[in-house]
């Protein structure tokens, strides 16, 4: 009996990666929200465009995985882009103003009043939306950057699509006060509680709740499978 109690035991250990050190998901979600572009320098000019999301499933084995959130566009600037699992979403790109076009991103920035520099610029596909465009036939209008593709891993927390820090949206167009800058990025994760959680760098928020882990990266970090 006791070489039969052995086998069985042994079977059993190596079907929850005790042998191998290791009880891993065999897949995770994920939300990857890139950095939100800054609003366009000077009167009346546009909004930033939000910054690009993915989202969807990976396979994971075992391995590091590198987690880069994107910071918001300073003035002028398109914000920086946010990736994860070899996925990259795209920053948000800047509003235009009374000398420069808008520029294209995840969601593009919106245009000016300024003759020349009117249209909205676009987004990437599967990531976001164009700008809206500048009005000068009489209201004399800045337009909207493009929203974001509004996304969440089912905590009921929105992640992607308000301006603020580790949103991903876009600064609004400069009036007579100077133009906001972008919002930060966030990239976030889960699976199944059922395994353990990874190990992290990088400081994330993580939750246990619904039958998920949740790691919120604001900052770059990785996952440790």
């Amino acid at each position: 009996m006791a070489p039969v109690l052995s086998s069985l035991a042994g079977t059993s250990a190596r079907g929850y990666g005790m042998f191998s050190g290791k009880n891993l998901p065999p897949s995770v979600e994920y939300l990857i929200v890139a950095g939100g572009g800054s609003g366009g320098n000077g009167i009346i000019s546009g909004g930033g465009g939000a910054g690009g999301m993915l989202s969807g499933t990976t396979s994971i084995t075992s391995g590091t995985y590198t987690i880069t959130v994107g910071g918001g566009g300073s003035v002028g600037s398109n914000g920086t882009n946010s990736s994860a699992f070899t996925l990259t979403s795209t920053g948000g790109g800047v509003g235009a103003s009374n000398s420069a076009g808008a520029s294209g991103g995840g969601s593009g920035g919106g245009g000016s009043y300024s003759t020349g520099f009117t249209s909205g610029a676009g987004g990437t596909s599967g990531q976001g939306n164009s700008g809206g465009s500048g009005d000068n036939a009489g209201q004399y209008g800045g337009g909207g950057g493009g929203g974001g593709q509004g996304g969440r891993l089912d905590t009921g927390t929105p992640v992607a699509g308000a301006g603020g820090a580790n949103t991903g949206g876009g600064g609004g167009g400069a009036g007579n006060v100077p133009p906001g800058t972008g919002g930060s990025g966030i990239v976030a994760v889960r699976h199944s509680n059922i395994y353990p959680a990874l190990a992290t760098t990088g400081s994330p928020t993580i939750t246990n709740t619904g039958g998920y882990i949740y790691y919120y990266f604001n900052n770059s970090g990785s996952l440790i499978a």
